[in-house]
């Protein structure tokens, strides 16, 4: 397992607190329902679709804690200028949109910024985040069945229109993922709106979809978002992120779609204020926020997940406040430009040395195994529990030196 899948496992843990404050929030009704399915009716579907909402409502909560007030504006206007029913282009055939860049420029932010918007205007029906080193999010039946279920706690008709389906069609999870589509989504969702039951546009949301299988081994998902784009009603619409990776780029010919450009005017003055408020809230001086932000954003290459890495290392060092030097020492070399893997080999290195031939060396690896190796997101007590032969607060000190590289995955 390579550095970059040690990265969320603590960003997560911290999210399930937030969530779990916001838990009666996330599930208050949006203003198109008339009345949600009973308890019993969702628990119903939610044994038999084994759907992964709560992991998404996480993973949205813990991408949004890396937000910077007023950025990614000009990007979230271009994106609700096609999902907004008023837009001209609203009335063409086209029901889903690409978001689409390089690793790094922050797709996953904006899936979670607009769904955000979108369930506070009440118009988000499911969101799904792929990830290609986790079997459940990289599989396209549990992104399927798992937008299902949002929609079933959007609206009434739906949900039970899919217990029908249920009794119906009690062999419908043994088929394939294109007829799961077409049973459980297209159809349930054109006798919806048919009825004039769905008063408001509504928006699926799907990230990373580069992630859902490897190329070669995705055609039949690619597929079911063709058709997708074909089939779904006029009042729905669908957001999908991704790398525009070949088979992607070829199976969406025909499919809209926004690019996130590194190295555009808007993403670059997006950078500069993010690092700008980082240097200022950092103590840093005038001298240094000026110069040393400039040098940051032109060695970022426009990739928001290195610039945060930086930042995030920088405010680890036990200094007062950081100096130019501190940034030039990090930032310097050619090959450095935009590139995370020698970012990552950087701040490895550097922690290495400041514990060098000390007790926490050992420690340091222990932590990091326990990390990789769990499946499921640990606490920082759980960890420390585990290591209960260790001084708590030596392993607290380990979990923090490993915070820069454990926050960058949620920039992908």
């Amino acid at each position: 397992m390579g550095q970059r899948q040690i990265l969320r496992m603590m960003i997560v843990t911290e999210a399930r607190e937030v969530y779990s404050r916001r838990k009666a929030e996330l599930k208050t009704p949006s203003p198109s329902q008339d009345i949600s399915l009973s308890r019993s009716s969702l628990a119903e579907l939610e044994n038999w679709l084994s759907p992964l909402s709560e992991f998404m409502d996480l993973e949205r909560e813990a991408l949004l804690k890396n937000v910077l007030s007023g950025s990614r504006v000009w990007l979230l206007k271009r994106v609700f200028k096609f999902l907004s029913p008023d837009d001209p282009s609203a009335g063409s055939t086209n029901r889903v949109m690409w978001l689409r860049g390089v690793a790094g420029v922050g797709k996953s932010v904006m899936a979670a910024m607009v769904s955000r918007e979108l369930q506070a205007q009440g118009m988000l029906g499911g969101l799904f985040f792929c990830k290609h080193d986790d079997d459940r999010r990289s599989s396209a039946q549990n992104l399927v069945l798992t937008l299902v279920f949002g929609l079933a706690k959007f609206s009434l008709q739906y949900g039970e229109i899919l217990l029908q389906v249920k009794q119906d069609n009690p062999d419908i999870l043994s088929r394939s993922v294109f007829e799961m589509m077409k049973v459980l989504l297209v159809q349930p969702l054109k006798k919806v709106v048919e009825s004039k039951k769905l008063n408001v546009p509504l928006v699926l949301v799907v990230d990373a979809l580069d992630e859902c299988g490897a190329i070669g081994k995705r055609n039949e998902t690619l597929a079911v978002f063709q058709e997708l784009n074909r089939l779904l009603p006029v009042n729905v619409k669908m957001l999908v992120t991704g790398r525009p990776e070949v088979d992607i780029v070829k199976a969406f010919e025909k499919i809209p779609f926004e690019e996130i450009e590194p190295t555009a005017e808007e993403n670059t003055q997006d950078q500069i204020e993010f690092t700008r408020n980082f240097l200022w809230s950092s103590n840093a001086e005038q001298s240094v926020v000026n110069e040393g932000s400039e040098l940051l954003v032109s060695k970022s290459a426009g990739i928001f997940v290195w610039l945060v890495t930086a930042c995030t290392y920088l405010r680890k060092l036990e200094t007062e406040e950081i100096t130019l030097e501190q940034i030039k020492d990090l930032t310097e070399g050619d090959k450095m430009d935009g590139s995370i893997d020698l970012m990552y080999d950087r701040i490895f290195n550097g922690i290495l040395q400041s514990i060098k031939a000390s007790t926490l060396e050992s420690l340091l690896g222990a932590v990091l195994s326990i990390i990789v190796l769990a499946y499921e997101p640990l606490t920082a007590a759980a960890i420390v529990s585990l290591l209960d032969n260790e001084i708590p607060e030596n392993v607290m000190m380990c979990i923090r030196m490993l915070d820069p590289i454990l926050v960058a995955r949620w920039f992908h």
